[in-house]
């Protein structure tokens, strides 16, 4: 599967659905499921750095302009001379986190290796129970 890094907190947002679009200073073609893995630094406390973390749909690519910077959330639109793309993430699937060695680029993984949740593991006990047994080892704590 095509995957990309992407550094913490936005990694943990996509994850959690609250982030519904990468910003990005290229362009792609590509459309369709995207793996989201998160960066190895910098670590932010209490995400998961270095791991694949879920499955995206990858849905619309645009730049971003004077005209749809707003509807985007942003403060301001890019200078003239900036090159910013909005990536539409849609139909967020969480998987088992595994190790990965990220890449600046798309790189790929065997999808062998990706394991999507259930829905029936996203709701109530079961999704706790699968939060504390997967993820939960592997937050990030700082020392006290």
């Amino acid at each position: 599967m095509k995957a990309i890094s992407i550094r913490q907190p936005w990694a943990h947002l996509i994850l959690c659905d609250k982030k519904a679009y990468e910003y990005r200073s290229r362009s792609t073609e590509h459309r369709g499921d995207l793996l989201i893995c998160s960066s190895a630094m910098p670590k932010v406390e209490n995400t998961v750095s270095g791991h694949a973390l879920c499955v995206v749909e990858l849905t619309d690519v645009f730049r971003v302009n004077e005209g749809n910077y707003e509807m985007l959330g942003l403060d301001a639109p890019p200078l003239p001379e900036e090159r910013l793309y909005a990536w539409k993430l849609e139909n967020v699937r969480a998987v088992r986190p595994f190790p990965v060695k990220g890449n600046l680029n798309f790189f790929y993984v065997d999808d062998a290796l990706i394991s999507i949740v259930e829905n029936e593991e996203n709701n109530g006990e079961k999704a706790q129970s699968w939060y504390e047994e997967y993820f939960e080892p592997l937050l990030y704590k700082k020392d006290k």
